[in-house]
């Protein structure tokens, strides 16, 4: 009985040792590796020497020890005999760690003896971190639906709209007669608006007097241009026909002028030779005669005087055609082809400067002809203008529709208000004014406003409604026809046709909210979107756990459409998995 407190001892030992060993052949999963002062802190209480475990055994266990041995049931007795009166099997098990063999005492050794790797991998189940023994709380994968709408603003427009803008061409004085309100339901060929044309009338007679006597004006200046365009032709031919007479005395008197002034001159000298030559003959025949007597002395005293003048005026005679035929050798006939050319090129330069002043005024009446015809032209052109304007004091409708005053421009109507003012009887509008507008409302749809981050949701074909501010209980059903490609502003512009119904007075301008169906999705994996997570590479993923909520592990996937607070899961997870619900917790 007095071994029995250390046998008991020996026994809980030997329980702790072979537990132990039972970790070390089966390690759980290995934590992270803790600083050897942290393990130190960490070591399970069933681990503390011998003597610390006995001071703290619960006051039952020590109770148990000091009550003997007769006092327990048979199994305890059993379990608590001495090691000695145990069989040797058992009492093997049962042998402290001081009693056992080398190799076993080796095995069944504290952990803080052993090096640190081995520490991790022996340590009890009871030792690993906190995480992994914690049950997270989870979120189970299950088909979901998913609804996701466009909101955008609309505007109703009409595809058959036309604006009436006054623009005469030539009148400029419009006052109003008659008007149709504002808002009237037409027919085609009613009458829109009337204005009173008595001043154009008598305009217009005027105007009429004018034209015809334009186009008297006009034919008088026919007959005049072919008078001038008669006498220029005459004209013409007569300074062609001097330019002809001048070419051809340049030609004749350049090939015989020089032969005939060489001729006449020789012909000159040659006279004057001969004539002196008779004369002296006869002045020697008198001579002659003097000295045979023939004569009296009076009577040859005048006659020899008289045929020595003679003869002297032939001398000189003589000498001066002899001094000529030398100068037309060395002067006259080299110079005279110089001469001639000269003479010749200013004539035609006179008659060339003829033929341009002709040619200019030949080109003058030309283009007065062409100004006057322009003239003519433009003033038939004002006067048909001018007709054309009257048509301007009446415009009727060109097809069935509502009359709205102004114009409409990018979803607004503009100078409304400022035209419901002007468009009244006696008032006059200015050339150049938008009046009103002609709309279809057989032909609305609606303009769409689509905001940046919604245009991956909307396309052609889309179904959705319309309701307008107007009419906030109605949801008038539409289709999307198109949507713009480009980018203006911050938004996206699309059209969709709408369904009006019949009791609804909807026209341009009106406004309202859109509403499209942009996803349906029946069978749709969705987790809060606590539980996506992003790692260094910005890459999203979830934690997914065993069936009891532990052992959380990384999970890629691609996300898809957020509705609220969840987010579509397109790849990675499938029905029926466990996700962590705020995956921050895990981390």
């Amino acid at each position: 009985m007095r071994h029995l407190p250390f046998s008991i001892l020996g026994l809980c030992l030997s329980v702790m040792l072979w537990g132990a060993a039972l970790n070390a052949d089966t390690p759980a999963e290995k934590p992270a590796e803790k600083p050897a002062e942290q393990q130190q802190a960490e070591k399970p209480a069933d681990q503390k020497p011998a003597d610390q475990q006995q001071a703290e055994k619960p006051a039952e266990e020590k109770q148990a020890e000091q009550k003997p041995a007769e006092e327990k049931p048979a199994e305890q007795q059993a379990e608590q005999k001495p090691a000695e009166e145990k069989p040797a099997e058992q009492q093997a098990e049962q042998k402290p760690a001081e009693e056992k063999p080398a190799e076993q005492q080796a095995e069944q050794k504290p952990a803080e003896e052993k090096p640190a790797e081995q520490q991790a991998e022996q340590k009890p189940a009871e030792e690993k971190p906190a995480e992994n023994a914690k049950v997270w709380k989870t979120v189970e994968i299950q088909p979901q639906t998913l609804k996701i709408n466009v909101d955008a603003s609309g505007v109703v427009w009409s595809k058959k709209m036309k604006t009436f803008t006054l623009q005469p061409k030539t009148w400029e004085t419009f006052r109003i007669e008659s008007v149709v309100p504002h808002g009237t339901k037409v027919k085609k060929g009613d009458l829109l608006i009337k204005f009173k044309n008595d001043v154009y009338q008598r305009e217009l007679q005027l105007r009429i007097l004018d034209s015809e006597l334009a186009e008297i004006a006009n034919k008088k200046a026919v007959l005049q241009r072919k008078v001038a365009d008669i006498t220029f032709e005459i004209t013409h031919k007569q300074v062609m026909r001097k330019k002809e007479d001048r070419e051809y005395k340049y030609s004749h008197n350049k090939k015989y002028d020089p032969d005939i002034t060489r001729s006449s001159t020789a012909l000159k000298l040659e006279r004057a030779i001969q004539n002196y030559r008779n004369q002296k003959a006869e002045l020697d025949q008198l001579s002659k005669m003097y000295e045979a007597d023939d004569l009296c002395d009076a009577t040859e005293e005048i006659v020899l005087q008289r045929q020595k003048i003679v003869v002297q005026g032939a001398e000189h005679d003589m000498n001066l055609a002899k001094a000529q035929n030398v100068w037309s050798h060395k002067m006259i006939l080299p110079r005279f082809e110089e001469e001639l050319d000269d003479e010749y090129r200013k004539d035609m330069a006179a008659i060339e400067a003829e033929v341009a002043g002709l040619e200019m005024t030949r080109r003058s009446i030309e283009l007065e002809r062409k100004k006057v015809d322009h003239l003519h032209l433009a003033a038939i052109q004002k006067f048909k203008d001018f007709q054309e304007d009257g048509k301007l004091f009446e415009i009727r409708a060109e097809e069935d529709g509502m009359l709205l005053y102004g114009y409409f421009e990018n979803g607004d109507w503009m100078n409304c208000t400022k035209n419901v003012s002007l468009l009244q009887p006696g008032k006059t509008v200015a050339a150049g004014t938008p009046l009103f507008t002609l709309v279809d409302p057989s032909a609305l749809y609606v303009e769409l406003d689509i905001a940046e981050n919604l245009f991956s949701k909307t396309a052609a074909d889309q179904k959705g409604y319309f309701v307008v501010n107007t009419y906030p209980e109605v949801e008038i059903p539409l289709t999307v026809t198109e949507v713009d490609p480009f980018i203006i502003g911050p938004k996206r512009r699309g059209k969709a046709n709408i369904e009006v119904p019949q009791n609804m007075n909807i026209h341009p301008g009106i406004r309202g909210k859109v509403v499209l169906a942009a996803i349906r999705k029946t069978d749709a994996i969705m987790v809060p979107e606590t539980a996506l997570e992003r790692d260094d590479e910005m890459k999203r993923f979830v934690y997914v756990t065993d069936a009891e909520g532990k052992n959380p592990t990384r999970r890629y996937v691609k996300t898809g459409f957020k509705q609220d607070s969840k987010v579509e899961i397109r790849e990675g997870l499938e029905v029926g998995t466990k996700v962590v619900e705020t995956a921050a917790e895990v981390e």
